[in-house]
């Protein structure tokens, strides 16, 4: 009786086991039943234009009816504070039944170039797309500014001195740089010289370094804007510079 009793408790549990399972698996079904792959992409890229990621991704309609309230997030890291995410979002004009959407946006590049892209809309399953930026796509050369009279980092003048202002770029891309475009400004009337753009070649792994003049005329606090151009890549880096009287 005892034997015909415990086998009766092991079949119980085990059909609550595999009755537990089928339903588990039947929701699991429903759910993703409920949910459509109707969106697709086509051709994602994450490039670099100007100082700023674009993102392009076609977004197609393949099922036989309209979708609406279509988003895309992209989500990064805060440069600020690298454990909080930021998460952007961008509309997309409505599909109708076999329609495509050109689908562009500019993007902050965010120290890690990590990105993940989300496409989005109702009754449709979301599509997650990672991107991680090349660093050597991002920063092709390397700038190096100083005044030689100085220490590094020292940018403290004085009226009526002359100084030497070293520029050095080098080429970290892997193929040879056909043209490298370098423009430098600053923000007021403090020098003798006037400042003007140049352009060059690097081969690859090849540094190339320029010295120009400057002789300060007018006390203050200025600042050098450095801009390096390769391509539609945009580099700038500034520099605070003090000048003082005699």
């Amino acid at each position: 009786m005892e034997t015909q009793k415990g086998t009766y408790v092991a079949r119980r549990t085990v059909y609550s086991f595999f009755l537990a399972a089928f339903a588990i698996i039947f929701f699991i079904m429903i759910y993703w039943a409920s949910f459509e792959q109707s969106l697709k992409i086509g051709d994602p890229m994450m490039g670099v234009k100007g100082s700023k990621a674009e993102l392009k991704i076609e977004i197609r309609n393949e099922s036989n009816h309209a979708i609406r309230d279509i988003q895309v997030f992209v989500k990064t890291n805060d440069n600020a504070s690298p454990n909080k995410q930021l998460v952007q979002s961008f509309p997309v004009p409505d599909l109708n039944a076999g329609e495509t959407a050109a689908f562009s946006q500019e993007l902050e590049i965010p120290d890690n170039l990590s990105y993940v892209v989300e496409v989005r809309a109702p009754f449709n399953r979301t599509i997650s797309i990672p991107f991680t930026l090349d660093d050597v796509t991002v920063n092709p050369v390397s700038i190096e500014v100083g005044l030689s009279e100085n220490g590094p980092d020292d940018w403290q003048m004085s009226v009526g001195k002359e100084y030497s202002l070293t520029k050095k770029i080098c080429n970290r891309a892997r193929d040879a740089l056909s043209s490298v475009g370098w423009e430098e400004s600053i923000n007021g009337n403090y020098f003798e010289e006037p400042m003007f753009p140049t352009a060059f070649s690097l081969e690859i792994l090849q540094c190339k370094s320029f010295v120009s003049r400057l002789t300060p005329t007018t006390p203050g606090m200025a600042t050098f804007k450095f801009k390096v151009i390769v391509g539609e890549l945009r580099k700038e880096i500034e520099k605070q510079v003090q000048i003082v009287s005699k």
